[in-house]
């Protein structure tokens, strides 16, 4: 079983929140990925411990997206 895990680039994360921005209470704000939902159990588990192991970082994004 082969993964794809699309882990963002710092470039390319900086580029889409630029360019897509979606309105939350009258306000924009850079939209999230919709990519997200399409990921299995599995793909997420590795990228969190990617994260818990120091190789990738994370972080939240506005409005409660």
């Amino acid at each position: 079983m082969k993964l794809y895990i699309q882990t963002w680039k710092l470039k390319d994360l900086i580029e889409h929140c630029n360019t897509c921005k979606t309105c939350i209470d009258n306000k924009w704000v850079p939209a999230r990925p919709i990519n997200y939902q399409y990921r299995t159990i599995l793909e997420r588990l590795v990228e969190s411990w990617n994260v818990f192991t120091g190789k990738s970082d994370s972080f939240n994004w506005t409005e409660g997206q």
